[in-house]
């Protein structure tokens, strides 16, 4: 993995949010495709600076990311409590 990279890597960049993301689980369907997207998403931005990167966050539209978040929610809210 990547683990390393992350006590090198600032805070507000999206190394250290890609090594994260690296941790989410990934057991079940929706939550996989949310997390490969994530990581591809955040390595994508990885050379970016840090004021890059949360302009970014700010001011980019993911839809395929945003779709993959969606369909992790409703998965999680359909299930019994």
């Amino acid at each position: 993995m990547h683990f390393d990279r992350l006590a090198d890597a600032p805070t507000p960049s999206a190394q250290a949010w890609a090594v994260l993301a690296r941790l989410l689980p990934s057991d079940v369907a929706e939550m996989s495709r949310y997390r490969e997207r994530l990581i591809a998403s955040l390595d994508d931005l990885a050379s970016v600076g840090e004021a890059a990167f949360v302009e970014t966050l700010q001011q980019r539209r993911y839809p395929v990311l945003d779709a993959a978040l969606e369909e992790l929610r409703e998965q999680i809210v359909s299930q019994p409590a």
